[in-house]
């Protein structure tokens, strides 16, 4: 099986409290052939001290802008940089799993992709603006890859709103190869066009891409912190204010970022509406004229829903005049209760947390047609009662609850994900070696415990558990280890090793009744 170079594009402005840990989960990742590209379009160099602070700056490409770029810009550059066969990005307040690129490579080699995504899982950080949603953690549960291989079939569902895919499967929270990039490049000019950089990704693809996969098994954590654009964009206070300075920041007016009828809506739904009518023009190249219509009345009904789900009913009671002129200007049904109802924003972790039955509506088109209404798939975790500091706790959380590669049903999976494993457990065994030769049987215990919590049954530590075990009269021990070895591959030596420690802790009822045992047994697997 190839194994594909990786890169994650980090690009960050300003948020320096949060990058440190994007980074650092990406360094964590269990897989060797990455690379690490953090594109700094910050005010300052004060991410780079942070980063060396940590003892991390040297592990990563680490690129400070000398000037404030747009964000499309700043993830143009760091796709320039990138390196990998397959290229993710990922923002400055997020995480990546830690066999999320072990899962990337495997359906890589399994699937003619060009792009895979998967359910991000959700965690919105200790400063997040809403009390309520603080150390707020939501996942999924699925492990099924589908692919899907009519792309533009996709495009036509979500320009017709039978499918919302938000901003699309790509860069973002997704694997991309490097190969379509420049295929793209080719096409485009650059990667990125539009200045909704991870829009226009994830719809290039639906427009250019042969087939692409979406993983129901989460691979990223989506983070909101205090500065996200998703979380300053729920509160009505603040979300004028960060729609400007994205503008300022992009170079472009608001009426840039917006299409001119929505310009007065501000709203992360608004800006996608706009987006998806700016793609038009480039659709309309590839397809030909008129091969799209957007459909208004349902990307209406969209963007009204969007502004009542905001932590504050202040968005929406304010937008009303615009959502009316806009359905005249477009000459749709306008279809608002003239009733406010309090209560709109009432949700919260004490509400909230626990195991999920409502179907995503995002996900049903996507995933099995036969998906169990009444079946849980997905959790949403209480990180305060956990006591969660920082994206990293969530990492490990989900990490600890899905299921691990070596336990999928796919076998290939398995035995490749124990192949990856291989490297990192010979290294350690490496080094209980040498401990043993210093003999510091103590420090080489607790090196082998750590090994052998894995619980890789096809681990073979034979040799070091009984140096160890001989030095510090950890026969007991040493009985545990044999009998699982045993149990697991029937061997005969191993065996002899496993009634060899039974009779120094004395166990000799228990040798006479296996002897017994065995003795009406065949063994059929023996090495």
């Amino acid at each position: 099986m190839k194994i594909y170079s990786q890169t994650i594009v980090i690009p960050t402005r300003n948020r320096q409290e949060t990058a440190v840990f994007a980074v650092k989960s990406c360094l964590n990742a269990s897989y060797d052939k990455k690379q690490i590209v953090v594109v700094d379009n910050s005010d300052d160099d004060s991410l780079k001290n942070l980063l060396s602070d940590a003892g991390v700056l040297n592990l990563i490409d680490y690129h400070k802008n000398d000037s404030v770029l747009s964000m499309r810009d700043n993830w143009e550059k760091g796709l320039e940089i990138a390196d990998g066969e397959l290229i993710s990005v990922i923002g400055d307040d997020d995480a990546i799993l830690k066999s999320s690129m072990e899962v990337a490579n495997f359906a890589f080699n399994r699937a003619e992709i060009d792009v895979l995504n998967g359910s991000s899982a959700l965690y919105k950080w200790p400063n997040y603006p809403f009390p309520g949603r603080k150390n707020y953690l939501s996942f999924g549960f699925g492990e099924e890859i589908k692919i899907n291989k009519q792309p533009q079939e996709m495009l036509r569902s979500v320009y017709s709103y039978e499918v919302d895919l938000g901003t699309g499967p790509g860069l973002y929270y997704g694997f991309v190869k490097k190969e379509f990039m420049n295929r793209l490049k080719k096409i485009r000019g650059k990667y990125l066009i539009d200045k909704i950089p991870d829009f226009d990704s994830g719809y290039a693809t639906l427009l250019y891409a042969k087939a692409y996969a979406i993983s129901n098994r989460p691979l990223f954590i989506q983070g909101h912190s205090a500065k996200s654009n998703s979380g300053s964009m729920r509160y009505t206070s603040t979300q004028r204010k960060n729609i400007e300075i994205f503008a300022s920041e992009s170079h472009e007016s608001i009426d840039g970022i917006f299409s001119s009828s929505l310009s007065d809506l501000r709203s992360n739904e608004a800006v996608i509406v706009s987006a998806q009518l700016r793609f038009l023009e480039e659709i309309e190249r590839v397809l030909g004229k008129n091969a799209l219509v957007l459909n208004k009345e349902k990307a209406w009904n969209y963007i009204k829903k969007g502004l009542s789900e905001g932590y504050d009913a202040i968005g929406f009671i304010s937008s009303i005049p615009m959502l009316k002129r806009l359905s005249e200007e477009w000459n749709i049904p306008y279809a608002i209760n003239n009733k406010f109802q309090p209560g709109i924003s009432n949700s919260s972790l004490i509400y909230e947390q626990g195991f999920i039955k409502k179907i995503n509506s995002n996900a049903t088109e996507l995933n099995s047609s036969n998906t169990n209404s009444n079946a849980y798939y997905a959790v949403v975790v209480n990180g305060v009662k956990l006591g969660f500091q920082n994206i990293l706790d969530a990492v490990n959380h989900v990490d600890a609850m899905l299921p691990t590669m070596r336990s999928s049903t796919d076998k290939d999976f398995a035995d490749y994900s124990k192949k990856l494993a291989a490297p990192e457990m010979d290294f350690k065994l490496l080094s209980v070696r040498q401990l043993i030769n210093q003999e510091n049987y103590e420090e080489a215990f607790d090196l082998l415990e750590e090994i052998l919590s894995v619980g890789d049954v096809d681990m073979v530590a034979n040799n070091e558990v009984e140096a160890v075990a001989e030095n510090l009269q950890a026969y007991d021990w040493a009985s545990r280890y044999f009998a699982r070895r045993f149990s697991a591959t029937g061997s005969l030596i191993e065996l002899e090793r496993l009634i060899t420690y039974y009779k120094k802790i004395g166990a000799d009822e228990l040798i006479n009744n296996l002897n017994n045992g065995l003795s009406l047994l065949k063994i059929e697997k023996s090495h």
